[in-house]
């Protein structure tokens, strides 16, 4: 199934060079501080966390990718393989998070507004995730696999996984950051995403987090709305009980004015007296949220192309009773398994 991204790759060649830099891993330099924006009667503002001021080292300079800015625009339709193995011989070394004094602080911190905020919110965001330089260097990844024609019309799992284009109309792609295309930088966001995950699962006076064990999570989705008024109307991501619990979202769109640009995502919190929430995709922002009917939630027409990595985390026990009542595996999104080791 990924024969389309070989040939491809084939006939590119000075665009499919794999990195095999040894990457590593550090927190992002960033101060660490809640900031309140203006209220409204009709919205909810949630504050948005700036991750802990850290001491690290600088990450390799990457390459300016403003000659780049709009992106390939031609994707092509492909079908997932349900049977792609995640094994442990993609843990590569060069992912793995360092155990350094400044990374156990940023965990600590983050872990720690990440549990405060679903408690209050539902919802969770935080700005300058990742830094600039890294950032950059992931739009970077996602452009090489648009190019490699490697996107698909995004489906609807709720509806048995179909192309819906007057429901969704973004394009995407399932990765586990090695293949299609090698992408370390992406491996770099999705650790960073599990480590604060995990361990707000696991710490004690978690409040609602402490109600699931979340032991997997799924492939990560890379989504690109083209632009043109695409959008995703008002949905919940878990419907159906089937295991997802926690929605992580991580944007990569610079100089995004959503007064232009459209692509919110607006949601509709159920935890807070339904007050309504919206959030602009901007660059290097992640948002953590509740996957299941407490936030419904819709994007917003996009009028530029709108860049975005999700992934789920998933509830051991609902996803069994999922698993039980539907007689099929889940693999939608095609689970990682976090009792062993993966990518």
């Amino acid at each position: 199934n990924n024969s389309s991204c070989s040939q491809n790759k084939a006939s590119r060649s000075n665009q499919s060079e794999r990195t095999n830099n040894h990457t590593t891993v550090t927190p992002p330099p960033s101060p660490h501080k809640i900031v309140k924006t203006n209220q409204s009667k009709q919205e909810e503002v949630v504050p948005t966390l700036t991750p802990g001021e850290v001491k690290s080292q600088s990450c390799p300079s990457s390459t300016n990718p403003s000659t780049e800015e709009k992106g390939p625009t031609v994707q092509k339709r492909l079908k997932l393989d349900p049977h792609c193995d995640i094994s442990s011989s993609q843990d590569k070394s060069e992912d793995k998070l360092e155990t350094t004094g400044d990374m156990k602080l940023w965990l600590n911190k983050s872990v720690r507004v990440l549990i405060e905020h679903l408690n209050r919110y539902g919802v969770c965001v935080v700005d300058n995730f990742m830094g600039d330089e890294k950032g950059s260097k992931l739009l970077q990844e996602i452009w090489r696999m648009q190019r490699q024609d490697c996107f698909m019309d995004g489906q609807v799992m709720s509806g048995g996984g179909q192309n819906e284009p007057n429901i969704r109309s973004d394009k995407i792609t399932w990765t586990d950051g090695h293949s299609p295309v090698n992408c370390p930088n992406l491996r770099y966001c999705v650790k960073l995403l599990d480590s604060i995950v995990l361990t707000a699962n696991r710490v004690k006076n978690n409040g609602e987090l402490g109600k699931y064990r979340l032991n997997g999570r799924t492939r990560i989705m890379c989504a690109c709305y083209p632009g043109g008024g695409t959008r995703y109307v008002k949905h919940v991501d878990n419907p159906n009980r089937d295991g997802r619990v926690l929605t992580a979202i991580y944007y990569l769109n610079k100089d995004w004015d959503s007064k232009e640009d459209g692509g919110s995502l607006k949601i509709y919190s159920q935890v807070n007296n339904g007050r309504v929430i919206t959030i602009d995709p901007v660059f290097d922002r992640v948002i953590f949220f509740w996957s299941d009917a407490r936030n419904p939630h819709e994007v917003l027409p996009s009028n530029r192309p709108r860049y975005a990595v999700t992934v789920w985390y998933l509830d051991e026990r609902e996803k069994q009773e999922y698993e039980r009542r539907s007689r099929v595996a889940f693999d939608p999104h095609q689970s990682i398994d976090y009792n062993t080791k993966t990518a």
